[in-house]
Formats: C-alpha cells, structure tokens, sequence
C-alpha cells in the first residue's frame, strides 16, 4: 500500500495517478491515515478501512511525501486557494504554512526505522517527476517500464507547458525572505537571488 502526503499544488494527484499505473497491485490510500494535505499523524486504527487496517498493523504501507519548489509552488497556490477557500492569504502566510507542513514531514523522514503504521517515509520532489520520471519513481519500486499520465483527475491545466514551467521558478524576494531555509534546504532547494 501506498500513502502520500504533500500540501496542496505539491503534486499529490499527479503522484497518485502515476502510482496507480504503474504499480496497480499495490492499493495508493486517499484517506485513510489523514488528509492527504495534513501533518503525518497517528490515527487509531479502528477509524480506518479493514483492508487497510491489516497492512498497517504489519507496517506493510509505504508513505510518500511529495514537495514543489517554494517559488513555483507559490504562484499555483495564490491562484488556487482563493477560488477553493474564498478569501486569500499574503505570501508570507502561505510560506509559512509551507514551512510548518515541511517541518513536520522532515521529522518523520529523517526517522530510519518505520513510524507510525509506515515501513518507510520517502521524498518525491515534484520536478524530479518532470525530469526524470523513470529514476524517481524506480526509488519507490523498482519497475521495467514507467508509463506517465496524460491527465490528471481535478487538475485541467495540467500540460506539457505547465510542466516546462515548474522547471523554471523565477526570483520572488518575499518568497526568499519567507521561507525557513534551514529546513527547505533539506529537500534539495535552495534561495534565487536576484
């Protein structure tokens, strides 16, 4: 079994899709074990699924942490959240949230033994699925042939071009200023002077 975790406009969906066709004999949880957007948390095991309890109780689920750069991140997400929540954050507000979720996801994937109900807490960084789908997701199952998605359910725009431009973050000094460094470098980012 498969859970992922990663905020909102990480690539969660994307992931999701790309591990249902690739390794269609293992089960990728949606809700069981938490929102999907939230903190990897404990959940009593009588609140989830049989089938999934099972697995969990043999630590037989692997968790997958999804993550986007911070700068290509931000400009999704301040066009997204205001049509699904109705009102707007400032950037500083989003990077925080940012901050906090990554934070927690560190703890637990700096942890070498299984957490939780996990055998494993992994890294995907959303633009290593953009460039090289194959190795990345070859780190989570070893597999011949990796077959990508041409759509992804909830995300219409999702495109060759959309794809292209998460490979090019451009320089923004409030995103630079906001983000906890310390533990974004962690992931593999690192601050765009301009």
């Amino acid at each position: 079994m498969i859970k992922i975790f990663g905020l909102q406009r990480t690539g969660t969906n994307y992931l999701q899709e790309l591990c249902k066709k690739n390794f269609p004999d293992k089960i990728t949880i949606v809700h069981d074990f938490g929102w999907k957007h939230g903190p990897i948390a404990y959940t009593p095991l009588h609140w989830v699924e049989e089938s999934a309890r099972k697995k969990a109780e043999d630590k037989e689920i692997d968790c997958l942490v999804i993550i986007k750069n911070p700068y290509t991140w931000i400009e999704s997400i301040k066009k997204w959240w205001p049509k699904e929540y109705g009102y707007e954050l400032s950037i500083e507000e989003y990077i925080e949230v940012y901050n906090v979720r990554y934070s927690s996801y560190l703890y637990y994937l700096r942890h070498e033994k299984p957490v939780i109900f996990y055998r494993r807490v992994q890294l995907i960084r959303y633009e290593d699925l953009l460039t090289n789908l194959h190795g990345t997701m070859n780190t989570i199952y070893p597999t011949e042939k990796v077959r990508d998605v041409n759509n992804v359910p909830l995300s219409a725009k999702f495109t060759k071009e959309r794809k292209v431009h998460y490979l090019s973050p451009k320089p923004n000094d409030r995103v630079t200023k906001a983000v906890d460094w310390e533990i974004i470098k962690s992931f593999g980012y690192h601050p765009i002077i301009q």
